[in-house]
């Protein structure tokens, strides 16, 4: 969801700071159902029951890839969408290190303590490849070993 939230609040944005929708719709946009799969499988991963299926973590990280892969294409169209390339990559990159999951601190983890992992998503532990880091600027601070099941 934070994704689509992301979308609005940038239209909504726009057109408060006196945009125009008809300006987005003059936009030619190179393979536009790339983008709308994508976004709508990384979705659907996160809010369906998918989130159950283990295999559903590879769909994700296809999302996260076809979503840089769109905006790599769109850089001199859009003005501001290196940014989105930008946090998409390092996003799949800490995906891809540890095996088509994102870890979660601990704290921020809710049910993920219970399980262990839901959908792409697994508790951040001192086994996770690139987690919580540079935090006290003398480098890696690692998590404590959750006690959640199936994690040890």
């Amino acid at each position: 969801m934070p994704f689509l939230v992301a979308i609005a609040l940038g239209l909504v944005f726009g057109l408060l700071t006196g945009g125009r929708i008809g300006n987005l719709a003059r936009l030619r946009f190179r393979w536009p159902w790339l983008i709308l799969a994508a976004v709508v499988v990384r979705e659907a991963v996160l809010v369906t029951p998918l989130s159950r299926v283990d295999a559903a973590r590879f769909g994700y990280a296809l999302s996260l890839l076809a979503i840089v892969v769109w905006t790599v294409f769109h850089l001199e169209r859009l003005s501001g969408i290196w940014l989105v390339t930008a946090g998409t990559a390092l996003n799949l990159l800490v995906v891809v290190v540890n095996g088509a999951r994102m870890p979660v601190a601990p704290e921020s983890a809710g049910v993920l303590v219970q399980r262990g992992t839901v959908g792409p998503y697994m508790l951040s532990w001192d086994q996770t490849r690139i987690s919580t880091c540079w935090e006290t600027g003398s480098g890696c601070i690692r998590c404590p070993r959750p006690t959640a099941p199936g994690m040890c």
